[in-house]
């Protein structure tokens, strides 16, 4: 029986317009699996078998896999512990489809009575329509799932949040120089931590960022344990930091520009040393030209001695 209503399935969307012919095809995984597993489940294996090595062949090759795991129940004893056929009959299979193409389907089907089919679709299908022109195989294919279908539309309208984790705070030693010293007793002052001038910055709140009571809070991947070396790395870029001189309008960067005349065009490169003591010019003939910056005059290559 569910094999002339399959056969039946498939010659009217094999000889449907092409642009429906696609959209309607992904009727065909579903449908199969659904019959197949109805069979099983009534203890008609014999059926089961021939329905499946009829029809296995019209799947398309992404369901193969899927295919491997049908085909190993056969029995009905074979589908209580199998929890990937057990989600497949639980959940539905989630199908895109136009209007046009949707109305198509419900007219054919009501035609010729086929109400079993009809079942399968109304129990185990969502079928998410959409007013527009029928999607072509490719589109289908870029957004084809598995044993569920699919995403549906409101999967993506789930909050995600994608703000940096907070970096684990480390405390900075005194240096030396800070260490010493007396109080006003003429003790030694004691010797405190002080922890990240930058992390210990108040920070404002973010309207997006999840609360911190919530269970998304608490499931977030923590970020692994930093090595000595990175603590240490990280303490000598703190003190470093530390030590610069805060810009300000009392306290302006020094600025010094420099032009390059007569290059006619040739220029294509120019990297100056982190001393600001050299530049170095790179021209379209393949040469490089240093020049110093600084009073202090670059010594001049010895030429090669003659044999």
């Amino acid at each position: 029986m569910y094999e002339e209503y399959y056969s039946g399935l498939k010659h009217f969307i094999e000889c449907s317009l092409d642009c429906h012919r696609a959209e309607l095809s992904q009727l065909f995984y579903p449908l199969f699996v659904h019959m197949y597993l109805e069979l099983v489940y009534n203890q008609h294996e014999n059926e089961a078998k021939s329905f499946f090595e009829k029809f296995h062949g019209d799947q398309e090759c992404y369901y193969q896999d899927d295919l491997r795991v049908l085909s190993s129940l056969t029995k009905k004893e074979h589908m209580k512990g199998n929890e990937t056929m057990l989600d497949f009959r639980t959940s539905k299979f989630v199908l895109r489809i136009s209007r046009d193409s949707y109305q198509l389907l419900k007219r054919h089907l009501q035609e010729k009575q086929n109400n079993q089919i009809w079942n399968i679709v109304q129990e185990h299908l969502y079928i998410d329509i959409f007013d527009g022109m029928p999607r072509s195989k490719q589109q289908i294919d870029a957004m084809v799932g598995s044993l569920a279908g699919e995403a549906k539309r409101e999967a993506n309208k789930s909050k995600v949040f994608f703000g940096l984790l907070k970096e684990p705070e480390i405390e900075v030693p005194l240096d030396d120089e800070d260490e010493e010293g007396e109080n006003e007793e003429g003790k030694p002052k004691k010797k405190k931590p002080k922890k990240d001038s930058i992390g210990s910055k108040s920070k404002k709140q973010d309207p997006n960022a999840p609360p911190q009571n919530s269970l998304f809070f608490f499931h977030r991947i923590p970020l692994p344990e930093l090595k000595d070396s990175d603590k240490l790395d990280k303490i000598m870029n703190m003190k470093e930091t530390t030590k610069r001189v805060r810009l300000g309008p009392d306290c302006l960067p020094s600025i010094c520009f420099y032009t390059f005349l007569n290059a006619y065009q040739g220029l294509t490169a120019v990297d100056v040393t982190d001393d600001s003591s050299l530049i170095a010019g790179g021209f379209a003939d393949s040469t490089v030209r240093v020049w110093s910056v600084t009073p202090k005059k670059l010594r001049s290559v010895k030429q090669a001695a003659g044999n």
